[in-house]
């Protein structure tokens, strides 16, 4: 009896010897299969990161190229600038200027002293009036441009155009720009000879005067006009006395 009670037990510890037999192979086929699980992960990982990596890739290839923003405003300002010396180049050349701004652009390309000025005037596809006249004038005074405001003053007698204060006050000051004072009182002088109420010199012409005197630093000649000024009944302004302040 006790050799058949030890039977079952040889038994039981035969079938235990097989599970701890069993139970580490069973471990390295699973810890096997796990590495290959892994493997198979990361792998299937790489592969969607390289088609993400390309995609993105592909998408920045075919994007467009984004230009910054200044550069475009830049490059348009020096096209415009060039089309406009462009057309200038083509009135100073032989065109004939069509309004005021194609006129004032012609003038400033234009040679002093050749009668290009007077030329484009006169074949301009309009007539400038008198406020045409003072402007253009004035232009040539603000670009030191001394000579051509001569001319377009000139030019305005030859086409009749009736003068009168404006434009007298607009090249003396132009005159002075340039330092040309003693030529600024030339013109002064044959404004007072004028005989038409409209050629009266008034504040703006005595003012343009001195300021012509302040700056050929003719302090003498500018306290001379400021008395001529007030013995003419003219009063002085803010700018008649800010520029006596910088005599």
């Amino acid at each position: 009896m006790k050799e058949q009670a030890k039977a079952p037990q040889k038994g039981r510890e035969h079938a235990k010897g097989q599970k701890d037999v069993k139970g580490p192979a069973a471990k390295d086929t699973a810890s096997k299969e796990a590495v290959h699980e892994e493997e198979d992960w990361n792998r299937d990982k790489s592969k969607s990161h390289g088609v993400a990596s390309s995609s993105r890739s592909r998408e920045h290839s075919a994007s467009p190229t984004r230009r910054p923003k200044h550069g475009l405003q830049r490059s348009s300002r020096s096209s415009s600038m060039s089309e406009r010396r462009k057309m200038g180049h083509h009135h100073a050349g032989g065109g004939h200027p069509w309004d005021m701004e194609s006129l004032k652009q012609a003038i400033m390309l234009a040679d002093s002293g050749k009668g290009e000025v007077k030329s484009l005037i006169t074949k301009s596809l309009f007539s400038p009036r008198a406020p045409a006249f003072t402007a253009l004038i004035n232009m040539c005074g603000k670009e030191k441009m001394a000579e051509k405001a001569l001319e377009v003053f000139e030019t305005s007698q030859e086409l009749k155009i009736e003068k009168n204060t404006y434009m007298y006050s607009a090249l003396i000051s132009a005159l002075g720009s340039s330092g040309l004072w003693q030529k600024a009182f030339e013109i002064f002088e044959r404004m007072l000879q004028e005989t038409s109420d409209i050629c009266k010199p008034n504040t703006i012409t005595y003012s343009a005067l001195i300021s012509a005197c302040e700056r050929a630093g003719q302090v003498e000649k500018a306290l001379d006009v400021f008395e001529r000024m007030k013995a003419a009944g003219i009063q002085p302004d803010l700018i008649t006395y800010s520029v006596l302040l910088s005599v």
